[in-house]
């Protein structure tokens, strides 16, 4: 299994390395590159990453980790009880200090969907912002109760998740 793992380590760093993001981050930066810096610069590089849209891309850029097993979580995919309950082991397995989930309607369309998902982000997370990202995406930024935020990723005014070093 510890193969398995350099590889996917080395393959991970691949993608990093072959997709870079840009040195910095300003409000004239792409709105979906200005969300993968956040979670870049306000994560820690173990941090999995819940997000409730289908952006692999986010997450790529910011080389983090799908948080629950999954990158996508629609109606209609991995929806059955059994599947929820998985979803929600792995999230309590794994260091995830922030969820990105919809706004508006695509929450709603979320939690009647998800139900058990979305109990336990009701209980264990917090909303802390909301922002509209590349003219279409609706994103609620949840942050795991009790953790406190180190600083503000200022192009946003989101709150950061990583100690100082």
């Amino acid at each position: 299994m510890t193969g398995a793992r350099d590889r996917a380590d080395e393959v991970w760093k691949g993608v990093g390395a072959a997709f870079p993001l840009p040195a910095d981050a300003s409000n004239e930066t792409d709105d979906l590159i200005l969300l993968s810096h956040y979670l870049r610069q306000c994560t820690q590089p173990d941090d999995r990453i819940f997000m409730q849209h289908y952006l692999p891309q986010v997450l790529a850029l910011a080389e983090r980790g799908f948080a629950g097993g999954h990158a996508d979580l629609r109606p209609g995919l991995f929806t059955s009880v059994e599947m929820q309950r998985l979803t929600v082991r792995r999230l309590t397995s794994q260091s995830v200090p922030l969820a990105l989930v919809g706004a508006g309607d695509s929450l709603g369309g979320f939690r009647e969907s998800f139900p058990i998902v979305v109990a336990y982000f009701d209980e264990h997370y917090t909303p802390v912002a909301e922002r509209t990202f590349g003219g279409r995406f609706e994103i609620r930024l949840l942050a795991r109760r009790g953790i406190r935020p180190s600083g503000v990723f200022e192009p946003l005014g989101w709150p950061c998740f990583r100690p100082a070093p």
